[in-house]
């Protein structure tokens, strides 16, 4: 899914009979090109490749302690995210979540991603691309500094 900034004002506007004019976020269907970078598949790939690292590996030797958390006695915002890919590795979802929950959400977002867009590039189909406006990009790059925040909370408190 391609994400797009800013686009002219007569494409971006819905009018109606005496209102003003709002820019508002859209969805349309792009035809593929060649040469086109197929970010879902590159991400899904990375987060397959993390699972079956988990999987061979025994990670716990490889890693190395968190710094951060050695000088402030605080998790860092990725604390948990070797146990939590782990624990995905096996099959414990829930357990791997009370690990970091938004490394899980990120890797099942990156799964998906993978899946979807194998699938639009094997039956050929056009690509979703959403289009927003420079206010709604912004309240978009918010929410995940939001959700990083709201994560990192939760490991100071659980872990």
């Amino acid at each position: 899914m391609a994400l797009r900034g800013r686009r002219p004002m007569q494409q971006s506007l819905r009018q109606g009979a005496g209102k003003v004019a709002v820019p508002t976020m859209r969805l349309t269907w792009e035809p593929r090109h060649t040469g086109d970078t197929e970010y879902g598949l590159i991400f899904g790939a990375i987060a397959g490749m993390l699972l079956v690292a988990a999987t061979v590996l025994p990670l716990s030797e490889y890693v190395p302690a968190c710094t951060f958390r050695s000088f402030t006695g605080f998790p860092c915002p990725a604390c948990g995210s070797t146990r939590a890919l782990a624990g995905l590795a096996q099959g414990k979802v829930l357990a791997s979540a009370a690990f970091n929950p938004l490394c899980v959400a990120v890797v099942a977002a990156a799964l998906l991603a993978f899946l979807l867009n194998g699938i639009m590039l094997l039956f050929r189909l056009p690509r979703p691309s959403l289009h927003l406006t420079t206010c709604e990009s912004s309240c978009v790059r918010t929410l995940a500094a939001m959700l990083l925040l709201v994560n990192w909370a939760f490991l100071i408190v659980h872990l």
